[in-house]
C-alpha cells in the first residue's frame, strides 16, 4: 500500500515491477530486470520489458506501462527501448497519465544521463549501438584559463 487516506482507505498500491541484481540499489553496479509476469498473465506482450507503443500503451487498450518496466517504441530512433534510469520514469509517467486522460502525447525524449564523479562530469544523450565507433576529442587547458580543460566523446556510425 502506498499510504492511507481519509477514513482508512488505501491511496494506492506499490507494485515491484523490476528486480535489482548486483550491489545495493543505486550504487551504479546494478542490473535492473523488468518483472513482466503480471503483464504476461494478462496476455500483454512482453520481452525485455512490457511492450508499449510511443504513447506508452500496451496491446491491451487502456493499459499503460512507464519507467523501468516499459519497453517503449521510440518514434524518432525507430526502435524499442527500455531504459532503466530514474529520468526515464520521471518523464514517461506524465506521458502515460496524459494518455489515460485522453490527451495522448508521443514519448520522444532521447535517452540521456549525467553523472558527477568528484570534479569530472559526464553527460550522455542519444543511443549508441555496438557497431558505432567512439571519437574522443581532448581540449587542453589554455595557459590564461583557470579551467582544467575537457574531453568530448562522440559516437558516430561505423
Amino acid at each position: 500500500m502506498a499510504g492511507v487516506g481519509d477514513q482508512g482507505r488505501p491511496l494506492g498500491r506499490r507494485l515491484d515491477l523490476v528486480e535489482v541484481l548486483g550491489g545495493q540499489a543505486g550504487q551504479g553496479n546494478d542490473v535492473v530486470l523488468p518483472r513482466t509476469e503480471l503483464a504476461e498473465a494478462a496476455g500483454i506482450a512482453a520481452g525485455d520489458g512490457v511492450l508499449v507503443d510511443e504513447w506508452l500503451e500496451t496491446i491491451a487498450p487502456g493499459v499503460y506501462a512507464a519507467g523501468d518496466v516499459a519497453a517503449a517504441w521510440h518514434p524518432l530512433l525507430r526502435t524499442r527501448l527500455r531504459v532503466a534510469h530514474w529520468a526515464t520514469a520521471l518523464h514517461q509517467g506524465p506521458v502515460a497519465a496524459r494518455a489515460m486522460l485522453g490527451l495522448p502525447t508521443r514519448y520522444e525524449r532521447l535517452p540521456s544521463f549525467f553523472s558527477d564523479q568528484y570534479d569530472v562530469s559526464m553527460e550522455y544523450s542519444g543511443l549508441a549501438t555496438a557497431s558505432d565507433r567512439v571519437v574522443v576529442r581532448v581540449i587542453r587547458r589554455r595557459a590564461d584559463s583557470s579551467s582544467s580543460g575537457c574531453a568530448v566523446s562522440m559516437w558516430s556510425p561505423a
